[in-house]
């Protein structure tokens, strides 16, 4: 007695994409090579129904996301969102130690500054650190 042929239409094509199977996943659930699957995508009924599940997974995750960080207050989606969304970035900390003939180390922490604004708005020989970053130590000099 020969393979039955499994029968994958529009429906079982949507139904694997909402709970996000990829091609191998659903030839192996309906015993086929992963290459029919990709046959089988080529018919648009069959790519429009995975679309259309992918579409919705898309938006079933999106909801948790934004639910999970507006309703719950999670703090890491919010962050991971206003990156992902809001287009908000790290701000990045641009450390330089500089030492002048004296010998002594100075410090500069500029946020959201890259080294080019830094270099431009100081002296190229030496960046001082702000008031409350650095402290002299008595008798240098």
């Amino acid at each position: 007695m020969g393979r039955t042929k499994a029968i994958i239409g529009p429906q079982q094509f949507e139904e694997c994409a909402k709970i996000g199977m990829t091609q191998v996943e659903v030839a192996n659930l309906f015993g086929v090579d992963q290459s029919r699957i990709s046959r089988l995508l080529q018919k648009t009924e069959n790519r429009e129904a995975w679309n259309s599940g992918k579409a919705d997974l898309c938006v079933r995750l999106r909801t948790a996301q934004i639910e999970a960080a507006v309703d719950k207050h999670d703090r890491t989606m919010l962050i991971w969102l206003g990156k992902a969304m809001l287009g908000q970035v790290d701000a990045p900390r641009n450390d330089r130690l500089e030492i002048d003939q004296r010998v002594s180390v100075r410090y500069i922490a500029a946020w959201g500054r890259d080294n080019a604004e830094i270099q431009a708005a100081s002296n190229p020989m030496m960046i001082d650190a702000a008031d409350d970053d650095w402290e002299e130590e008595e008798g240098e000099g």
